[in-house]
């Protein structure tokens, strides 16, 4: 019975030294996640395991696909967080075509009457207050580009983008350069997924179509989210 009473005076005073313990730990950087499906599903979610113990990433509790929708609940996406970085990135969101008749985005081919989320002009209005707005919570900032969508010139033919009748094949790198002007004024790092992409291709070999680059791309060994892990420990550190 005494040795019973002794544990339950040394337990409280176990468990006071293990909170002590673990509230000194560092916390790790948080980085909040400000991106369209493709990025979060293809690069954010993929860099979480090399990441890990060396910076948090957070996904904001509201979704947004494209630039307007991204400024529109900016307020909820950045919430009451004290975030250390923020990545965000939005490109293919704006660039496919939609019912022009709807306020909900509804894919309708071009060939349809479908217009572009955003055109070039909206696109660059809206990413430059959008960038303002984030860039105002004090945080690092880090962009992401769009991969690309093109025809690939093999020995055989050209290949076919995918969905080409929702896409245009050359829209990725124009909004790209738009972002690129946006970004520059603004002093915001830039993560150039069109080029890295391009780099691990020759003009010989066959583009696959944007959804199928992850897949190509762990085969050479090249995976899509390097680059973004590579930025994101080179911005904490700063």
């Amino acid at each position: 019975m005494t040795r019973f009473f002794s544990l339950l005076v040394l337990l409280p005073l176990f468990l006071a030294a293990t909170a002590s313990a673990e509230s000194g730990k560092a916390e790790l950087p948080k980085v909040l996640c400000v991106v369209d499906s493709f990025q979060r599903g293809q690069i954010v979610l993929p860099a979480t395991k090399e990441l890990k113990e060396k910076a948090e990433l957070v996904f904001p509790k509201v979704e947004a696909y494209d630039t307007g929708s991204a400024l529109e609940r900016i307020d909820e996406i950045l919430g009451e967080g004290d975030w250390d970085v923020i990545y965000f990135s939005f490109g293919l969101g704006d660039l496919f075509y939609k019912d022009p008749a709807t306020r909900e985005i509804r894919a309708m081919s071009k060939f349809a009457g479908g217009v572009r989320v955003s055109s070039p002009e909206e696109y660059e209005d809206q990413l430059v207050q959008l960038t303002e707005k984030l860039k105002a919570s004090g945080a690092k900032l880090i962009w992401g580009h769009t991969v690309p969508l093109i025809h690939g010139k093999t020995s055989k033919g050209e290949y076919r983008t995918f969905q080409e009748n929702l896409f245009d094949a050359d829209s990725p790198a124009e909004y790209n350069g738009i972002a690129s002007r946006v970004m520059k004024r603004h002093s915001v790092s830039v993560v150039d997924f069109h080029q890295y992409v391009m780099d691990q291709f020759t003009e010989e070999e066959r583009l696959p179509s944007f959804n199928q680059y992850a897949k190509v791309l762990t085969g050479k060994k090249a995976p899509l989210h390097a680059p973004f892990v590579e930025t994101v420990l080179a911005t904490i550190k700063r």
